[in-house]
């Protein structure tokens, strides 16, 4: 499978006129690219075809795989743009996987986050899995009947 990395330095994108633009000169867009993330989507969609969408391009099966630098500053000064990349890039590969391709499009961020996970969530985490687990297998019911949900939605 061929693999091609594209690196992303995320401290050029300021707002969308900046990420359109960083995305358009980094890939290699077309002179009519339209400037939004349904633009973005049809342009990263193809990028193991020949169409002129990109100048960026890998062999069908191929992937490319997105570095993108100081992606913890990212988020917290664009957190629109940073999360319509990742939401479009799923979509990206959602596309092709139900037409019956490949997913084509990784991200890789690159970065530190001065919010660390906090240990007793993950902990929290793992003891509501390992009460699904037992309990489901003991009982046969599923996780959603077994964890119950607060009013907020989470796990209770």
């Amino acid at each position: 499978m061929e693999i091609k990395q594209v690196v992303l330095d995320a401290h050029r994108i300021v707002d969308w006129t900046s990420f359109h633009s960083v995305f358009a000169n980094l890939f290699g867009f077309p002179p009519f690219y339209g400037a939004n993330m349904n633009a973005w989507i049809d342009c990263m969609t193809d990028l193991d075809d020949e169409s002129g969408l990109t100048d960026i391009t890998v062999a069908k099966g191929g992937c490319v795989v997105l570095q993108i630098d100081n992606v913890a500053d990212f988020r917290d000064r664009c957190p629109e743009q940073y999360e319509a990349l990742i939401e479009c890039t799923a979509f990206v590969n959602y596309r092709r996987v139900e037409t019956g391709g490949l997913p084509i499009l990784a991200l890789m961020p690159i970065g530190f986050f001065r919010r660390p996970v906090q240990l007793g969530k993950v902990e929290e985490i793992a003891a509501i899995i390992d009460r699904v687990a037992n309990r489901s297998v003991r009982d046969g019911r599923s996780g959603d009947e077994i964890i119950g949900y607060d009013e907020n939605g989470l796990p209770s």
